[in-house]
Formats: structure tokens, sequence, C-alpha cells
């Protein structure tokens, strides 16, 4: 290479240097790209809650219907000691009045097994809801008999 050459080359090499350096800083200074928004968020609506049935107010069939309990009994012989009577007191605890109703007592021996069975109509036999009626039974005084048991049946 001749002489001249090289010094051209020499002096233009500073000069391409320094020309490749500004465009190297020039190419750093400007700003990256921006990336892509995010897409916007989905919004799931819930549906709308379904319409209030509104109350509606009805009669309702009655319901009155009778609840008879045994106050209480007790037993008791006749003059002669030839019977026993068995008389007690029902009371209607329901909300309806008796119509039908009858009282079973049963005579038991010691073992708990029956000996015989009366039945009877208590009086007033129309029991009212918080009213009460009474009953007598009568059996033959046995020795056998040690106890009674005693049932109000509503028909």
């Amino acid at each position: 290479m001749s002489e001249a050459r090289r010094r051209r080359l020499q002096r233009g090499a500073p000069t391409c240097l320094l020309g490749f350096a500004v465009v190297l800083l020039l190419g750093s200074c400007t700003p990256p790209p921006q990336p892509a928004p995010p897409p916007p968020p989905v919004v799931v609506v819930p549906p709308p809650p379904p319409p209030r049935r509104p109350f509606v107010e009805e009669t309702l069939p009655s319901a009155d219907k009778p609840y008879v309990i045994i106050v209480g009994t007790k037993q008791s012989e006749s003059e002669d000691q030839q019977s026993v009577f068995v008389e007690g007191t029902l009371r209607n605890q329901g909300t309806g009045a008796t119509k039908q109703i009858q009282v079973k007592v049963e005579a038991l021996d010691e073992a708990g097994h029956v000996v015989t069975t009366a039945t009877a109509l208590p009086t007033p036999q129309v029991i009212q809801p918080e009213e009460s009626a009474t009953f007598v039974v009568r059996f033959p005084n046995d020795s056998a008999v040690r106890s009674y048991h005693v049932e109000a049946e509503i028909r």
C-alpha cells in the first residue's frame, strides 16, 4: 500500500470511528419501543336474581281436634261389697269438641292380664275444649283383680 493511502486511511479512521460512535450513541438514546397494552379485563356480569314470589294469604282448613286426657281415677266398693266402682274425670285439652267418646276399663290380675272389661259413656257425651266430663264403671268384686287400666276412645 502506498504511503499516501495509508495516511488517508489513518486520518479517516478516527473520523469513521467518531461517526460510528455518534451513530451508536444516537441509537442508544432513543427509547425502547413500548410493549403493547394488555387487553382490557373481561367483565362477567352475573344474571339478575329471579323475581320474588309475592306473599299470598290463604285460608287453611280448620284443625280443630279434641285431645282428651284422663285427669284422675278412683276405685270404691259398694256398701254390700259385691261391686267395685271405677270412676274418673276426662278433660278435653284439644281445640275441637268430642263427638263420640267412650271409656274402656280393664280389670287386671297380679300378672297384668285382663280379667274382665267394661265400657261407659262419659257425662256429658260432647266435651267442649277446656271442659271436663265424668264416668263410672261397675265391676263385680273379684279377688283376682289387683288393678285397673283406663282408656278414653274417641271415634
